[in-house]
């Protein structure tokens, strides 16, 4: 389920044109890679303490690690998604008041 995010445009960038705008895409997109990758790393490092040996058939180690990666990759991004969201409306809560 992916969120249609608006952009926030600061003052800076309504006044100098577009020079701006394209520089807060640039942070925004930057921003985004950056929380994907540790909110993932995280998850990842978070689900190396769970014991799913138990669950796990004879030689299949390779399809546990892929699903390793898969659930740190699901998990990683709804938190990073979670972080962004949090992060643009605490930007636009100051709009309430003008």
């Amino acid at each position: 389920m992916m969120i249609n995010r608006q952009i926030v445009v600061s003052k800076e960038a309504k006044r100098s044109g577009g020079n701006a705008l394209i520089e807060d895409f640039g942070q925004q997109a930057l921003l985004s890679i950056v929380t994907n990758v540790v909110f993932i790393a995280l998850a990842w490092w978070a689900l190396q303490s769970l014991n799913i040996e138990k669950f796990i058939r004879a030689n299949k180690v390779v399809q546990a690690r892929v699903l390793y990666v898969l659930l740190s990759i699901i998990i990683g991004s709804l938190v990073s998604e979670f972080f962004l969201n949090y992060l643009l409306w605490s930007q636009q809560l100051p709009l309430i008041m003008q």
